[in-house]
């Protein structure tokens, strides 16, 4: 990234005191996107903001339901209308590459209609930071929901590096990675520094939303700093439901080992399967201790995406920076206590058998 792309990245502030009070005076409406990133409590967020449609219509914020599920993945495909490869959201929502742009056109016509009476349209997905990866499908995404709506942002969470290799190490296996963890084979941080440059250079300082996630952040304050730092409002939490289950949960040191063990001798688990198997494992390792780092492994990562980690902090305001380059806050760290070889013979047999039912 050039010395030109952190300059505009440090400038990225959250200028909205007054924003959100002109909008509503001159009957403007917003579309507020959320793209991830990965591993920031995304499905959580997406979870809350289902789970409260109507609460959230009493403060003029729309979460829509004509994009299908609550990852509203259908969102790529706007842009994605020049491309010709189907990739798994064409195959997700059934429809072939040369009528995306035929199709687009219906749905934005829906979610124009849709969130009628809402001055800002709520909507999310991970996948637009992951798959569309060159500006000019970015560009065109931004182009489309310009056509129905007079402002649009984009909300990304970002996350110190060292934080993140276990929720990435947790991932590969379940992909069917069997190999033990590198810290050095999962960087990821080039994509990041991309995904920032990428869509920030598209938008207004005030359109774009670069916010700190912390690893000890509760469900809470995840929807607090989302909400008041895009929109300026800050709504009664007591007032919403919450999903279940934390907003990052991961494996335990067995459950982990159980599945590196399946996928080394009998191959990775059948995509179908999957949420059956984690389910299964995530119950009966429930009062196991969490996959943790070391503190050496810890200090090691650390010292490995240190210059990363200041290049990212680059586009937080000063005072997210400041926390966000602190000592990391981090439940991933502790004393390495292995895993129970008796419980991971257990869980290796049952999911041998889920796997074959």
């Amino acid at each position: 990234m050039n010395d030109i792309s952190l300059k505009s990245i440090e400038s990225f502030r959250f200028r909205f005191p007054v924003f959100f009070k002109q909008q509503n005076k001159r009957d403007m409406r917003r579309a507020i996107i959320h793209i991830g990133l990965e591993k920031t409590g995304s499905t959580f967020i997406q979870d809350f903001f289902s789970l409260n449609k109507q609460e959230i219509r009493e403060y003029g914020l729309y979460y829509s339901q004509c994009l299908t599920g609550k990852n509203h993945a259908r969102l790529v495909l706007l842009g994605q209308e020049n491309e010709t490869t189907p990739n798994k959201i064409h195959r997700w929502v059934g429809l072939e590459p040369e009528k995306v742009q035929s199709a687009n056109q219906s749905w934005l016509e829906e979610v124009g209609a849709e969130s009628s009476g809402a001055h800002t349209f709520w909507a999310s997905s991970e996948f637009l930071s992951s798959i569309l990866l060159r500006q000019e499908n970015c560009r065109q995404f931004i182009d489309n929901l310009r056509r129905v709506f007079d402002v649009v942002s984009i909300v990304v969470f970002v996350r110190k590096q060292e934080e993140l290799l276990l929720s990435r190490y947790s991932t590969s296996v379940l992909d069917g990675n069997h190999k033990p963890m590198q810290i050095d084979k999962v960087p990821g941080e080039i994509k990041v520094l991309s995904i920032l440059e990428r869509w920030g250079s598209l938008l207004k300082p005030e359109n774009f939303f670069v916010l700190p996630y912390f690893s000890d952040l509760n469900v809470q304050e995840v929807i607090e700093i989302l909400v008041t730092r895009t929109t300026g409002l800050k709504p009664e939490l007591s007032r919403f439901f919450w999903p279940k289950g934390e907003v990052n949960s991961r494996l335990t040191f067995s459950g982990l080992e159980a599945i590196r063990r399946i996928n080394e001798r009998y191959g990775p688990i059948p995509p179908g399967k999957r949420p059956e198997v984690l389910s299964f494992v995530t119950s009966k390792t429930q009062h196991e201790q969490k996959f943790m780092l070391s503190e050496e492994r810890f200090r090691e990562a650390t010292e490995r995406f240190a210059s990363v980690n200041r290049e990212i902090a680059l586009a937080l305001t000063e005072t997210d920076r400041e926390r966000f380059l602190e000592a990391s806050r981090t439940d991933s760290v502790g004393a390495n206590v292995g895993y129970d070889p008796k419980l991971v013979d257990r869980l290796e047999t049952t999911i041998r058998k889920l796997m074959k039912s």
